[in-house]
């Protein structure tokens, strides 16, 4: 790490000072990369910068992210720079950088005495990873230090029944390259990180699902769970969810699987060994058949299943829009359209088929 010292931004150039005291945000992250990602620089910036995150586009956040991390990147550890670490800190819990937020803590922490409030922090980082064990021991020792801590007493209670559901699911986290993906049951905790990653119209419509535009309604959609379904929550060590997988299963342990990836997690490996885990839990539950169906332009969705040993299924041509879609089964040997046909009955989405019968191969 570079050797920059002292920590004032008063060593920095006047100039570069004036600009920051009355940049906009996004002026202030082009600062940052102007300045080389000068970790100085943090103490100049405003004390009020996170009154406006909310109205933050994406592409501003995507900035932000860069520079903050560019920033941590050189920063020099002792502990005369721990207090640009609390800074980077407040920044990354504002723009919701779990990964970063927990790193910068770790620092200030190895530097100082741990504190309720930086403790509560973490909690909160771990928590949004799904790191639920770990989260619930940093409130623990928040609550040592101080008892009467309204905001750890209050996240405790929170994540108490989120660690017991999670601890009780089969399936272990499992290694992407980025780090590490765990599954939890789908919570209304969930919200605001399940609402901003569907942001894309194109999801909705490629999981066939409802548009949803507040917290509200992803909240409501959570919370109306039929019997038979098991939603999950996919969350990945540094940046929190990153998308949602699903079954709904009959009684005779057949399962219709549906799933997404947020927009801002696509393309980086997590669908298949999200996929993987799902199963994984599914057959720990007794399912022994699983099918789902797609869009046949949804190409990498496509791939995606095939790796997870998916096949495509033979089917009669259908009525309306279900002939646009092209349905999959694992494992192929006892999973056929009877099977799938009788699941949807159950679930409530029969399929009907145009007669006369007509076999229609999946391509």
């Amino acid at each position: 790490m570079a050797n920059i010292s002292p920590i004032s931004a008063n060593s920095l150039p006047p100039p570069l000072l004036a600009v920051a005291a009355l940049a906009s945000p996004g002026q202030l992250a082009s600062l940052l990369a102007l300045a080389d990602y000068d970790p100085r620089l943090l103490a100049a910036l405003p004390a009020d910068l996170g009154r406006q995150v909310d109205g933050w586009s994406v592409e501003l956040l995507a900035d932000w992210r860069e520079a903050l991390r560019q920033t941590w990147a050189k920063l020099p550890t002792g502990e005369e720079h721990a207090h640009l670490a609390l800074r980077l800190a407040d920044l990354a819990w504002l723009i919701e950088d779990w990964g970063l937020l927990r790193l910068a803590l770790q620092l200030a922490m190895a530097e100082f005495d741990e504190m309720p409030d930086w403790l509560y922090g973490m909690a909160v980082a771990e928590a949004a990873c799904g790191r639920l064990a770990q989260a619930m021991d940093c409130l623990l020792r928040a609550r040592q230090l101080q008892a009467d801590h309204a905001g750890v007493a209050a996240l405790y209670a929170q994540l108490l029944p989120r660690h017991a559901a999670q601890a009780a699911l089969a399936v272990q986290p499992r290694a992407v390259h980025t780090g590490w993906l765990r599954l939890e049951t789908l919570h209304p905790d969930h919200s605001a990180a399940f609402l901003w990653q569907f942001r894309d119209p194109a999801i909705s419509a490629m999981a066939d699902m409802p548009a949803m535009a507040e917290i509200a309604e992803v909240e409501n959609w959570i919370k109306d769970v039929e019997a038979g379904q098991r939603d999950f929550a996919v969350l990945h060590s540094e940046h929190g969810l990153v998308g949602v997988f699903s079954y709904n299963h009959d009684q005779a342990g057949h399962a219709f699987v549906s799933f997404w990836v947020g927009c801002d997690h696509q393309g980086r490996g997590y669908a298949g060994a999200a996929l993987a885990m799902l199963l994984e839990q599914a057959r720990a539950e007794g399912i022994v058949a699983l099918y789902t169906s797609i869009y046949p332009n949804n190409i990498r969705s496509r791939r995606t299943l095939e790796r997870a040993g998916f096949l495509p299924l033979a089917r009669p041509r259908l009525r309306g829009a279900d002939d646009q879609l092209l349905f999959y089964a694992s494992p192929a040997h006892g999973a056929g359209w009877p099977e799938l046909r009788a699941l949807c009955r159950v679930l409530g989405q029969p399929l009907r088929p145009i007669k006369p019968y007509r076999e229609m191969a999946c391509p």
